[in-house]
């Protein structure tokens, strides 16, 4: 799951879906599907075997899907830095 910093703009979210989508294709995993190409607070990008959730906050706060993938085990990706890892709970860091 991803936050996109300003929930109303679509540029920034689609931005981000780049992103992870060029990111991904560098380490050999292909987009299937992807929705959301127009929304401005929720995008849904599906690689086959994971999906992944980029959220305005407000989206991110409603949906709250770190609460019902708390206890899901986390995929390291190949690459990303310890210190750069995301938190072990991302709710926690972004509502205290």
């Amino acid at each position: 799951m991803c936050p996109a910093k300003y929930p109303r703009r679509t540029p920034q979210v689609q931005a981000v879906c780049h992103e992870v989508e060029e990111q991904l294709h560098k380490i050999g995993r292909s987009l299937v599907h992807r929705e959301g190409r127009t929304s401005s607070e929720w995008a849904l990008l599906d690689f086959g075997s994971f999906v992944v959730h980029v959220f305005g906050e407000q989206a991110r706060r409603f949906y709250d899907l770190e609460r019902l993938w708390r206890s899901a085990a986390r995929l390291e990706i190949p690459g990303e830095a310890p210190e750069q890892a995301a938190p072990s709970t991302a709710s926690e860091e972004l509502y205290p």
